[in-house]
């Protein structure tokens, strides 16, 4: 049980890492930044690069890839010509996979609690009648662990609203009285955060660099 919580926490954590809180100082913008940029995070690629050791239980990271397989999540970043800038978690993809795990998660945890305690699924529903026990009722007892709602709530951030400043390959975003200056990379209509110059909040290295498009 801890262990599925650890490996969910990880998925979580990293989604959670890009609520970029920031501020900076006023200097001059390019037109070329200007507009509504679209990160795509591919939940199969941030699971497939989870580092693994020894005591990760395979069948509990086998059941959170099945779980999250073939969803993202998109991080919105939008920059104003009047040096303002908007960050925020993209409602719809979320939406969507808040709802696909409704679907799935019942029966991949169902799965999942009966190997632990060595039976197959069957077995353990038939012992859970004995006991005048559903699967539902046993996974209720993870709360709201695993409710999907609660885990959309986990991943999106609040909207992050302030200024930004752009100038030789820096974008410093100012927000809430902290500052956070980023290394970019920008061509044409794909903007790839590289790297954190400065900052309270820093982003994983794992997720760099972050492709934005327009």
């Amino acid at each position: 049980m801890k262990r599925i919580t650890k490996i969910l926490a990880l998925v979580l954590v990293l989604a959670l890492a890009l609520t970029l809180a920031a501020c900076g100082s006023k200097s001059s913008s390019s037109d070329s930044i200007v507009g509504t940029w679209k990160c795509e995070l591919d939940f199969d690629k941030i699971l497939a690069e989870m580092p693994k050791d020894a005591s990760t239980d395979a069948s509990m990271l086998d059941t959170m890839t099945k779980c999250f397989e073939g969803l993202s999540m998109a991080i919105i970043l939008d920059l104003q010509a009047d040096n303002t800038f908007t960050l925020c978690t993209d409602e719809k993809t979320m939406t969507e996979v808040s709802g696909t795990l409704a679907e799935r998660l019942p029966d991949l945890l169902g799965d999942l609690v009966a190997a632990m305690v060595g039976m197959t699924r069957e077995e353990y529903e038939a012992a859970l009648a004995e006991q005048g026990m559903t699967m539902g009722d046993a996974l209720a007892e993870f709360g709201d662990m695993f409710d999907p709602d609660s885990m959309l709530d986990s991943m999106t951030f609040p909207a992050k609203t302030g200024t930004y400043t752009y100038e030789g390959g820096k974008l410093t975003l100012t927000a809430d009285d902290e500052t956070v200056v980023y290394t970019i990379k920008l061509s044409g209509n794909e903007l790839q955060i590289t790297d954190v110059e400065s900052g309270e909040d820093v982003l994983p290295e794992d997720l760099m660099p972050l492709v934005f498009t327009k």
